[in-house]
């Protein structure tokens, strides 16, 4: 079904092709940016749904897959799949009687995605929310990662409004707010602890919070990179912990143990660091943790008969690759390239791009993503960046340059 897929609105991002989780983190961060430095309030309402896979009304799948136009033969193959579907649990070495399933999408099924799209899109669709356009220029936003909601409205009743509507029209399809797992972030002015505990919508009562992590990456009201980087240092060191046997072993050659570092610990340390804005002070975290890492893998040296801790450039010269803010400024150099040659059409790319109405605050601005990626291109002697972007080669080089450029390191 290639061309059902243009008919998924570009709000979302998960089951999609050539998107991912890191477009959501950067559109989310790009407008707590914007909107701090315009004095701009912004309201987040966190969405979850109860077992949203499993609870779809498949007869309202079934005629949303009609009402898109997708061809009946695909229809009836769909139902095919789904129909007399039955399931039994073990316990021990006892199955259960069958027990029917009648809602829900197949759990690894490679439809299953696709379907849960189609779902969710026939609810924004009945709840008559505006996709089109950014959250700078109209009353509400909606960004989506599979069933991870994030309603964005500029005031406090226009996202009460966006979500009446969409759970109103998600119990259509059988999808049930999770009271529990919805939290309410309003990032305004005003002190938050001028707001109440918790926000009352109808039957349901929300839990008000300054942060939260949406999709693996922690997003609040004050935009500060610091608490995620916190967390990603804790989130990493518990795998290292965990592997704390292998860059100790003698057993283990230092070959494995660095290749377990990039495989295992570095993508965990650096989830969706390409969104950061970094600071000095952001960039010292990091650097420590990995020399920690580092030391562990290599140990002390021996002179004199004295064993010595290792000084950091030595630490570098034995790894024998660039170090850890480098690997994240060249990852976030690479996001930029691919930020520039997406299509003008994506939601994504119109925050990117967007000037905000207003005056911008009195005093010195916080440092932007984008004055990050300046910064670098300046020190590797880039001009025009955006231009060298659209070109695939020319982007490729510019990489490999970054990589090895002794100015994008911190020690």
């Amino acid at each position: 079904m290639p061309h059902v897929e243009t008919t998924i609105g570009d709000y979302q991002s998960g089951y999609h092709g050539e998107r991912s989780a890191v477009d959501q983190i950067f559109t989310i961060r790009q407008i707590l940016e914007k909107c701090s430095e315009y004095g701009k309030d912004t309201h987040h309402l966190f969405n979850d749904f109860n077992v949203a896979n499993d609870s779809i009304n498949r007869h309202s799948l079934y005629a949303a897959m009609k009402e898109m136009n997708i061809p009946q033969p695909l229809i009836a193959l769909v139902k095919a799949t789904m129909y007399n579907t039955q399931c039994r649990v073990k316990i021990q070495n006892k199955l259960s009687e069958p027990i029917n399933i009648v809602n829900g999408v197949q759990q690894g099924d490679a439809l299953a995605c696709l379907l849960f799209n189609i779902a969710l899109e026939k609810v924004i669709r009945d709840a008559a929310i505006n996709i089109r356009g950014t959250i700078f220029y109209k009353s509400v936003q909606i960004l989506a990662y599979a069933d991870d909601i994030d309603i964005i409205g500029r005031t406090q009743s226009a996202m009460i409004e966006a979500f009446t509507t969409l759970e109103k029209a998600a119990k259509g399809m059988n999808l049930i707010i999770n009271q529990e797992k919805t939290k309410y972030m309003p990032v305004t002015r005003n002190s938050h602890a001028s707001y109440p505990h918790y926000l009352e919508v109808r039957l349901y009562k929300f839990q008000v919070v300054h942060s939260f992590t949406y999709l693996g990456s922690e997003a609040n009201c004050d935009n500060d990179i610091s608490a995620e980087i916190k967390k990603r240092i804790l989130v990493a060191n518990r795998c290292f912990h965990g592997l704390r046997r292998h860059p100790r072993s003698h057993l283990t050659s230092r070959h494995t143990k660095i290749l377990m570092y990039k495989v295992l610990i570095r993508p965990v340390l650096t989830y969706a660091s390409e969104t950061w804005t970094l600071s000095k002070t952001n960039e010292r975290q990091p650097s420590l943790f990995e020399r920690k890492v580092l030391r562990c893998i290599f140990g002390a040296k021996q002179e004199k008969g004295i064993w010595q801790k290792r000084y950091n450039y030595e630490l570098y010269e034995k790894l024998n690759e660039p170090n850890i803010i480098n690997y994240i400024k060249v990852k976030r150099l690479a996001w930029a390239g691919h930020l520039i040659c997406m299509n003008n059409n994506r939601t994504i790319k119109k925050i990117f791009n967007a000037k905000p109405d207003g005056v911008r605050r009195v005093g010195r601005p916080k440092l932007r993503w984008e004055d990050g990626v300046d910064q670098d291109m300046r020190l590797i002697e880039v001009k025009n960046w955006k231009r060298v972007a659209l070109n695939k080669d020319e982007r490729t080089k510019l990489l490999k340059m970054a990589g090895v450029h002794h100015g994008l390191s911190s020690q």
